[in-house]
């Protein structure tokens, strides 16, 4: 007799072959049985809210959906950056359209991919979001560290410079204003409505799927 416990269910193998048997009563239950048949003890352990994540995931439709974002970003520049650099196209605009849009269609293609229920395509959209931002801050990050370390040299290059032969410049307030607070705050609802949109555009994938028999 071979008696072994898979993700917690008792399985054992006799003359009648493998079988999902109770750990309470040994009673043979069907294998979608829940519960056992003969004393009701629970067959299967209930999952938590990590676990059912987990097991939702589709790592490859994930990076997919990510490289058809970086797409968009490309399709985005070439659209929208000529109208940027001569100063037809506000900048913040711009980052929002773009970013929006590669986060719409990212995690609808993850969803169509993925996700045989909304519940499906919602978590791997937002999974494609949240890998979505983590790359896009670190890029970023980069970019940022390279102009400071450039900016630094720069000015390092103009310290021998007497102080008395620059311009004086006014004093500068520290404080933030209003409209400064609320430019913020939309930055902070505008970043937070990404990963929404990254779950919404999961669901709907997923549901695409399902209508069109994909």
């Amino acid at each position: 007799m071979i008696v072994f416990t898979p993700s917690c269910l008792w399985y054992r193998y006799n003359s009648r072959g493998f079988g999902m048997y109770c750990k309470k009563c040994e009673y043979k239950n069907k294998d979608e049985a829940k519960y056992c048949k003969k004393c009701g003890a629970a067959l299967k352990e209930s999952q938590g809210f990590i676990q059912k994540i987990n097991q939702s995931i589709n790592i490859l439709s994930v990076l997919i959906g990510l490289f058809t974002s970086v797409l968009v970003l490309i399709g985005g520049s070439l659209l929208f950056g000529s109208l940027m650099a001569t100063g037809n196209l506000d900048i913040r605009f711009y980052i929002v359209v773009v970013f929006y849009s590669m986060v719409i269609v990212g995690s609808l293609f993850t969803g169509i991919l993925s996700g045989y229920t909304p519940w499906e395509g919602a978590i791997n959209g937002g999974v494609m979001t949240l890998l979505m931002v983590i790359n896009l801050g670190f890029l970023l990050g980069v970019i940022w560290f390279i102009t400071v370390g450039v900016t630094a040299a720069i000015a390092s290059a103009f310290s021998s410079i007497p102080m008395s032969t620059l311009p004086a410049t006014p004093p500068t307030s520290t404080g933030i204003d209003m409209g400064s607070a609320v430019n913020i705050i939309l930055d902070i609802l505008a970043f937070l409505g990404l990963f929404a949109a990254g779950i919404i555009g999961g669901a709907a994938g997923s549901y695409i799927k399902n209508v069109v028999k994909l």
